[in-house]
């Protein structure tokens, strides 16, 4: 069975312990009030060790200055006596002023007793190192004196110690459970922040949400407009249109890339011969872009780039293999006989026509209707996303806090209970 602190000082036992049952929000005032009670009793138990200290400390000043009047005895060897009268004025006064710390006004309360009792140990400590220091060659002549001092210093120091034990006793569990119960109200606090932020964040969802899908209300009714309708018709078209384009450039390409081969041999023949920077500018854009050269080749820079590898090749100025000099000749040939103005201007036409349906489409009103709509679309549904992420942020912070909340709330039920003659349960209301 556990006793509580006065019970111990007294000797008394305590009657059965009892649970008590308290709401969180009378905790602070409930704790306050044990503090102030502890306190109160905690001063009112320790006047009485308060006296005998400052008996104790008048007691070690009448014997300073009792020794003080003393003459070092003559039978005192010289020597010893030179070192005995150097070191009393040091010793006495040395004790003397570590006592005159503490005053001699008597602490009228707890926390003046706190006070008083951290003045004590620095009186204590004081005394023991001049006792040490300059007290040690005293007992050469003043035997009897230093040992009375000793034994009042060794009282107080004993006295000291129990003060302290009755100061630090109940008050202090009460106060760190005061303390630990601050820390529960800061990150409730937090938590109520965060509930704040949470529904501010779903506030704002709910605004999204009703503005996206008046937004997606006013897209769909341009799409069921006359001019949206066209629009889509023109966009059709110029698909069919791009479809075409690329076709006829890939019937370029087509046509180019066989040739590159003995364009390429062609070139380092001609570098080596000395031809003109015009036709190696040439053959190096038909090599790098072939289509791009060819749909802006309206000098006949091809033909007679063919014609001219065509006449190297059969005569010999550089080396093929039969097989391959027949295929180069062919395809030259074959390339030669095309009607390469008919697909530079079917690919003007195609051209043309995919510019005047572009411009046609920025000309329709609903385009950039729409796309102002769908611009402030995507950007709610990024804010959406934000909050989103956001909330998942403060979900995995809340469950945190209220972890450890839970985990403070039990160490400061734990410390109530450490407290002799207390059994506590704290009924939380959040």
């Amino acid at each position: 069975m556990k006793l509580n602190l006065f019970d111990r000082l007294f000797g008394r036992e305590n009657k059965e312990e009892s649970l008590e049952l308290i709401d969180s929000d009378k905790l602070r005032d409930w704790l306050e009030r044990q503090v102030k009670s502890r306190k109160r009793e905690i001063y009112k138990g320790c006047r009485s060790l308060i006296d005998d200290i400052f008996l104790n400390l008048e007691g070690i000043k009448t014997a300073m200055l009792e020794l003080e009047k003393l003459e070092c005895p003559d039978e005192i060897p010289k020597k010893a006596r030179k070192i005995v009268v150097t070191s009393k004025p040091a010793f006495v006064h040395g004790i003397l002023d570590s006592i005159v710390v503490v005053g001699d006004k008597k602490p009228s309360g707890y926390d003046e007793l706190k006070k008083f009792h951290e003045d004590l140990q620095a009186v204590v400590s004081s005394l023991g190192k001049i006792i040490i220091s300059h007290g040690r060659y005293l007992s050469i002549a003043f035997e009897d004196e230093i040992d009375n001092i000793k034994i009042k210093s060794k009282r107080l120091f004993e006295m000291s110690g129990e003060l302290g034990e009755r100061i630090g006793s109940d008050v202090s569990l009460f106060l760190e459970a005061l303390e630990k119960l601050n820390e529960i109200e800061i990150k409730l606090r937090e938590l109520g922040d965060l509930d704040t932020y949470r529904s501010n964040l779903k506030e704002k969802l709910k605004r999204y949400s009703e503005e996206i899908s008046d937004l997606e209300r006013k897209i769909d009714s341009l799409h069921g407009t006359r001019e949206f309708k066209e629009l889509r018709r023109t966009e059709e078209e110029l698909r069919g249109v791009r479809e075409k384009l690329e076709s006829v450039e890939l019937d370029i390409y087509n046509y180019i890339n066989p040739l590159r081969r003995p364009m390429k041999k062609f070139r380092k023949f001609a570098e080596v011969r000395g031809y003109g920077p015009e036709i190696l500018k040439s053959i190096d854009g038909y090599m790098q872009d072939p289509v791009e050269c060819f749909l802006l080749d309206e000098n006949g820079n091809l033909e007679d780039i063919l014609v001219k590898i065509g006449k190297a090749i059969e005569a010999g100025d550089f080396k093929l293999k039969d097989r391959d000099r027949e295929r180069a000749l062919i395809r030259i040939e074959s390339a030669l006989n095309i009607d390469k103005n008919k697909l530079r201007e079917r690919h003007l036409e195609l051209n043309s026509l995919r510019e005047d349906l572009l411009k046609r489409i920025e000309s329709f009103s609903v385009t950039e209707k729409i796309k102002g709509l769908k611009r402030d679309l995507e950007h709610l549904e990024r804010e959406v996303k934000t909050c989103e992420d956001e909330l998942d942020r403060i979900e995995k912070k809340s469950d945190s806090i209220e972890r450890d909340i839970s985990g403070r709330r039990e160490e400061l039920e734990r410390r109530l209970n450490d407290i002799d003659g207390y059994r506590i349960k704290i009924n939380w209301r959040d």
